[in-house]
C-alpha cells in the first residue's frame, strides 16, 4: 500500500503494477527476474527479485525505477525498519540491512536454515525458516540472533499484530503464536489448507491465505 493505492508483483513478466479499486492492474513497472516481495519505505517501494539477485526501488508516483541493488543470493522477504531494508536471502541463510541511501549493505545476520520471509516487530526482527520449522528474532541494537524451541514446521510467513508474532505452519496447518521477547508460544490455531501468507487486519485480527 502505497498512499492507499495497492501494489502487486508478477513474478513470471518480471513487473509491478498498481491496482485499481476493482483490482485490475495498471501500467507494468519492469524491475527484473522474478520478482516476489515488496516493502514501503519513505514513500519509495522496494521489489526484491529472486532470480537476479536484487533489490529496486520504484517511485510509485511515476512509475519509474530508481536505484536497483545486488544484495546477494535469492533475495525473497523484505521490510522496512528504523529507516533501513532488511531482506531474507534464502541461498545465503541470511538477513541483510541495507541502507537504501547508498544502497550498501550496512549488516549481515547469520540466521541459518532455510528463511523466506520477515517481518518487524518495535525493536526486532522476525524471520521464518521453512527448512528448520523455526522462527529467528533478529535485533539489530545488540546484534542478537534467536532461535525458537516451539517447532513450526514449514514455516513460510510471519506477521507482528497487537503485540503477538504470528508465524503460518504449513506441513502442519496450524498458525503459531509466539511471545515476541521468550518466542514461548501463546496461541495456536488449526487452519487446514496450507496456510501461507498473513497480514494483519482490523482491530487485531489476522487475515491468512491458504495455498489449497
Amino acid at each position: 500500500d502505497v498512499d492507499g493505492t495497492a501494489w502487486a508483483a508478477w513474478s513470471a513478466s518480471g513487473v509491478v503494477t498498481p491496482l485499481d479499486a476493482d483490482g485490475r492492474p495498471g501500467e507494468p513497472v519492469p524491475v527484473g527476474d522474478t520478482p516476489l516481495r515488496m516493502a514501503v519505505l519513505d514513500g519509495s517501494l522496494w521489489v526484491t527479485t529472486i532470480a537476479d539477485g536484487r533489490l529496486t526501488e520504484v517511485d510509485p508516483a511515476t512509475g519509474t525505477v530508481g536505484r536497483s541493488v545486488d544484495v546477494g543470493e535469492e533475495p525473497e522477504g523484505v521490510v522496512a525498519f528504523d529507516g533501513h531494508l532488511f531482506v531474507v536471502l534464502q541461498e545465503e541463510a541470511a538477513l541483510v540491512e541495507v541502507d537504501p541511501g547508498s544502497g550498501e549493505i550496512v549488516s549481515r545476520y547469520d540466521v541459518g536454515g532455510a528463511p523466506r520471509l520477515v517481518a518487524a516487530g518495535p525493536d526486532s526482527l522476525f524471520v521464518t525458516d521453512f527448512g528448520g520449522s523455526r522462527v529467528v528474532r533478529v535485533t539489530p541494537a545488540t546484534g542478537k540472533v534467536t532461535a525458537s524451541k516451539v517447532p513450526c514446521p514449514g514455516a513460510q510467513d510471519v506477521a507482528y499484530v497487537d503485540g503477538t508474532v504470528y508465524a503460518s505452519c504449513m506441513e502442519d496447518d496450524i498458525v503459531l503464536g509466539l511471545d515476541p521477547d521468550s518466542l514461548a508460544e501463546v496461541a495456536r490455531f488449526a487452519v487446514p489448507g496450507d496456510p501461507d501468507g498473513l497480514a494483519a487486519g482490523v482491530a487485531g485480527s489476522l487475515l491468512l491465505r491458504l495455498q489449497e
